[in-house]
């Protein structure tokens, strides 16, 4: 058996045996499943396949029923099942939640569901590993987000939100990052592959090493001492470090 023999199985077969008995009448009703097509391996609609055979679509498993019978008996499938068929239970009402029927749930409704859509989707993403995207799939990514303006509106609350963004650091984690960067450039290696990177940039951006090389050669007279040095020396021990 599919359900867990419960009273609430035995309510919904009842529901859907009363409904097959009016199957001529349609108008104002919804399709209705009564074993769930994300069950089936076969599925129509979109979304993760199940495990049982068959076409989920043939006209023995289809009933008509009243929105309101549809949204009971959507409630009933999540305490008939159990493991990974309640998770689908819970992700099909929520669903329809936020779809169309939404009146037809109340606020504890939504609570409830909300909690039980959540530890639904732990459950299904536990142990599953994202493929790191393609070079080819994040240029298209890319090229889609490229020229897509944002309205007055998103520019606002993107403002708003970083300027209400909390930047204070705590000592502990300028302490973490203070050892970690100690112990990367005490590495050999890390100084090493940070300097070929370092190289190879200025190789492929001439203009900017150029720059660089003035910048660095540009002469400055210490206001305190009168010495002449270069730039970076200024900067390391002279101007209000400087002690004559």
């Amino acid at each position: 058996m599919i359900f867990i023999n419960n009273r609430y199985t035995i309510i919904y077969y009842r529901i859907i045996q009363a409904a097959s008995h009016q199957q001529s009448i349609t108008v104002g009703k919804e399709r209705h499943h009564i074993i769930p097509e994300s069950f089936f391996k076969n599925r129509k609609r979109a979304g993760p396949v199940g495990w049982l055979p068959g076409n989920s679509n043939n006209i023995s498993n289809l009933v008509f029923l009243t929105p309101r019978e549809h949204a009971f008996c959507h409630k009933l499938l999540v305490r008939m099942t159990t493991g990974k068929m309640k998770s689908k239970m819970v992700l099909a009402i929520w669903r329809m939640m936020n779809g169309k029927n939404h009146k037809l749930f109340s606020s504890r409704d939504y609570e409830k569901y909300r909690v039980l859509f959540s530890e639904s989707i732990k459950t299904i993403n536990s142990g599953k590993k994202r493929k790191p995207l393609t070079e080819e799939h994040k240029e298209s990514l890319s090229l889609v987000s490229l020229g897509v303006p944002k309205s007055e509106k998103t520019k606002n609350n993107m403002k708003l939100a970083w300027k209400s963004r909390d930047r204070t650091v705590k000592d502990s984690t300028k302490e973490l990052n203070r050892i970690g960067s100690t112990n990367y450039w005490l590495s050999d290696s890390a100084r090493k592959s940070q300097s070929e990177k370092r190289k190879n940039f200025l190789k492929t951006n001439p203009t900017l090493l150029d720059k660089q090389i003035k910048t660095l050669n540009k002469l400055v007279e210490c206001e305190c001492c009168g010495k002449v040095m270069n730039i970076g020396n200024y900067k390391r021990w002279h101007d209000n470090k400087c002690h004559k």
